[in-house]
Formats: structure tokens, C-alpha cells, sequence
């Protein structure tokens, strides 16, 4: 079994940890890098005390380890189903208990960052005599892990997974307009990966619409509207890959670099409106006209930017994740700065010159 292990390891668990080391650097340095040395442990004594006595709190926790087990489970699927990992469909071959040992321990180690944390999480219920959070914490990340490993063993088994929720698609009727291609596919191919954005997102701006006060700093919200975004850079790759398989021939057409340009900020833009709409309803008499105009400006520039890196030639795949991790943490600084405006007028200018360069003479890879 030790060989078996180090093998599912090597090839899913190290894999993954190298796609998203980005992302996950940058959780921990908002983890531990914003606060200064001697304020950390208490920092992190009020952010375990707080989940452990709010409901809400709790349940956003709960949420968030979930996503991260959906995101896990969606890269190791999508691996599995590659040509050059072929031999581990030869685990079929095991007993089914046996495969779900062994997919249950490669989740497990996928999921250790959250278990590591999780420890300190134990010793301050335990000394606060929390000892049924503590079962549940237990089981439920249990739970996901098992749900992960018997989801892999399933698709060894069987080569294919039943839904365990069908999620409803939106067919949107006369599609005549470049526009409506991409739209009709997000809400027909692409909603499942559209209401896990929403998942996280919504429920982030939830939580930051609660804690804010009237006064408080819009810098608040563009830092936040930093992670909403980076929450649906999956839906732009998602996008780019119906683009080249079904789209590749509009760029023959004549339509104008402007037009192009001006489309993929909407369609971006607009993938906002609930999130605008979410922070609208509770914060419209704090919050300025211009700064209104700004977040969808903001989102579309930044969203459309990501999507012209993926016209880049030669672009190597295993880098999509560090650009991100450096192009956010580069936005998080602007803003932290109160540099916003300056963002968003650098992000629309900078990708409307990458997709001038960049769109006629890409070549898709099917």
C-alpha cells in the first residue's frame, strides 16, 4: 500500500500543490502577513474564538473548506482523465475498499493545510470545553474527504459519474450576437462553475457587508472585490476553452479590435451584477455614484485582461496560476493604496493592447 500511496501522491497530490501554490501562498500571507509578529497569536485566538461562537461565522468556515474540497476534487478528476495518467485507471483492478483507502488518504493530504490549522482550532475548543464542535469538525472534514475518495474510486470503477445534483440550464433563445454565444454558454455549459463562483463570492461580500459601518473606507470593498474576481478566474478559463472549440472562426470576420474589446468587458462587467447588486442593497447611501460605475469598470478590465494572457503564443499552462497570484496581489496593492482608479484605467488600457497583439494571430489548440 505504501508504494500505491507515494505513487497517488506524486501524481495528484504534489501536482496540485504545485497549480494552485499561488493562490495558497497567497491565503497564507493574509493569514500571517498582515499582522505584525507579536499581534499574531492573539489575532488568530480572536479569529478561532469568533467562528467558535458565532453560528454564522461557523458555517461560512464550514463553506469555505468545502469549496476547497470541491476545487480539490475538480483538479483530481480532471487529472485522472488525461492521457498520460492512464496507468491509474489499472487501480480498478483493487478491491473497491482498498482504491477508496487509498483515494481517501491522497484527499486527505491534499486537504492537510486545512487540517494543520484545524489542530490549533481543537486546542482552543478543548480548552474551552467545545468537545461537540469538536466531534463535528472532525467528522465533517472526514465526510469530505471520504465524499472525495469515493467519488475517485466511482470513476475508476465506472468511467463515468452520476450527477448528485443536476443543476437546471437557461437555453436563451435567438443567440445572433458574439455576446450571446458566450452568455448562452455560461448559463447551458458553464453553470456549474458559475454557482460555485457565486458561492464564494456572494457569501464573502455578505460577510464584509455585515461587519461595515456607515464611513467606513470604500477601500474595503475593492480590497474584497480583489478575491470575488479571483473566484471567477476559473469561469474565464472555462470561456477561453468554449472560445477555441466553438468560436475560433468569428476572428475571421471583420469585426473592429473596439467592438471585441468592448465585449468581453460587458460580458465580464455583467457577470458582477449580483455581487453589485448584493453591496447596493445595504450600502447605497455610502457609496458614491463614480464608485458605482467603478466595480463593473474595474471587473470587466481585470476579468478581460485575464482572458487576453490566454491569447498569449507558447503560453505555458503550469505559469496560468503564479501570473494570477501576481497580477491580484498587484490589484490588492493599488488598491490598498487607494489607487483603484488608477487599476481600473490600467487594466482596460493594458488589455486592450494585449488583445490587439495577441487576437488575430492566435492560433487555438484543440
Amino acid at each position: 500500500m505504501r508504494e500505491l500511496l507515494y505513487v497517488l501522491i506524486k501524481s495528484l497530490a504534489v501536482p496540485f500543490y504545485k497549480r494552485h501554490a499561488g493562490v495558497l501562498l497567497f491565503v497564507f500571507f493574509l493569514m500571517f502577513g498582515i499582522v505584525e509578529s507579536s499581534q499574531i497569536v492573539e489575532y488568530h485566538f480572536a479569529l478561532i474564538g469568533g467562528m467558535l461562537n458565532s453560528e454564522v461565522f461557523f458555517a461560512i468556515v464550514l463553506a469555505v473548506w468545502t469549496l476547497y474540497s470541491l476545487k480539490a476534487l475538480h483538479f483530481l478528476i480532471s487529472t485522472i482523465r488525461q492521457e498520460p495518467y492512464n496507468f491509474l485507471h489499472h487501480l480498478s483492478v483493487l478491491p473497491v475498499g482498498f482504491g477508496f483507502l487509498l483515494f481517501f488518504t491522497a484527499s486527505a493530504f491534499i486537504f492537510l493545510p486545512v487540517i494543520i490549522y484545524t489542530i490549533f482550532i481543537y486546542s482552543v475548543a478543548f480548552q474551552n470545553h467545545y468537545y461537540t464542535i469538536i466531534i463535528f469538525i472532525v467528522l465533517f472534514q472526514a465526510s469530505l474527504c471520504s465524499i472525495n475518495g469515493w467519488v475517485l474510486t466511482r470513476l475508476l470503477h465506472t468511467a463515468s459519474l452520476p450527477p448528485f445534483i443536476t443543476v437546471p440550464s437557461f437555453t436563451l433563445p435567438h443567440l445572433k450576437s458574439q455576446f450571446s454565444f458566450y452568455i448562452g454558454y455560461i448559463f447551458k455549459e458553464g453553470k456549474t462553475s458559475l454557482l460555485l463562483s457565486k458561492m464564494f463570492s456572494l457569501t464573502l461580500l455578505y460577510i464584509i457587508r455585515e461587519t461595515l459601518e456607515p464611513g467606513d473606507d470604500f477601500r474595503i470593498i475593492g480590497l474584497t472585490w480583489v478575491f470575488v474576481l479571483l473566484s471567477h478566474t476559473f469561469l474565464v478559463q472555462r470561456l477561453k476553452i468554449f472560445e477555441d472549440q466553438h468560436l475560433a472562426w468569428i476572428r475571421g470576420f471583420p469585426i473592429s479590435f473596439g467592438r471585441t474589446f468592448v465585449m468581453y468587458v460587458q460580458l465580464y462587467g455583467l457577470l458582477m451584477l449580483p455581487e453589485l447588486m448584493l453591496i447596493t442593497a445595504s450600502l447605497w447611501r455610502d457609496i458614491f455614484y463614480y464608485e458605482y460605475l467603478l466595480l463593473p469598470l474595474y471587473s470587466g478590465g481585470l476579468l478581460t485582461l485575464v482572458h487576453t494572457y490566454l491569447f498569449k503564443p507558447d503560453r505555458n499552462p503550469e505559469r496560468f496560476t503564479s501570473y494570477l497570484f501576481w497580477l491580484f496581489m498587484l490589484c490588492f496593492m493599488l488598491v490598498l493604496g487607494k489607487l483603484i482608479v488608477l487599476v481600473t484605467v490600467g487594466v482596460m488600457v493594458l488589455s486592450f493592447i494585449l488583445l490587439r497583439k495577441r487576437y488575430r494571430q492566435y492560433e487555438a489548440v484543440v
